[in-house]
């Protein structure tokens, strides 16, 4: 997960995944996030990943494939602490809670 923090509409080339340990690499021919991610956040217990950057927060439940957005905000940092639970945290104090359920 990465991407140019500049160009916060830009969804190219940001987002690689592996299933083999990081030998190798793909970037996924689905929807990727636009904008810069900071974080990725995996939900305990599920196949759900989150993440979170200057221009947004994303969700994946198909092993990064294809991601939704659901949040603008700018956040740096997130942490998952039970299955569908975690925090963000973004500049100036900001901080919001995750209450996730896997989409469908």
């Amino acid at each position: 997960m990465g991407g140019d923090y500049t160009k916060t509409a830009d969804a190219a080339h940001n987002i690689a995944v592996t299933s083999d340990g990081g030998k190798t690499w793909t970037e996924p021919a689905g929807m990727h996030p636009a904008g810069f991610r900071s974080l990725i956040a995996p939900l305990p217990g599920t196949k759900v990943w989150v993440a979170t950057g200057t221009s947004g927060s994303d969700v994946s439940s198909d092993g990064g494939a294809t991601w939704r957005n659901f949040d603008t905000g700018n956040f740096n940092a997130a942490s998952f602490v039970a299955g569908e639970a975690g925090f963000a945290v973004g500049p100036k104090g900001r901080i919001a809670r995750y209450s996730a359920t896997p989409p469908r």
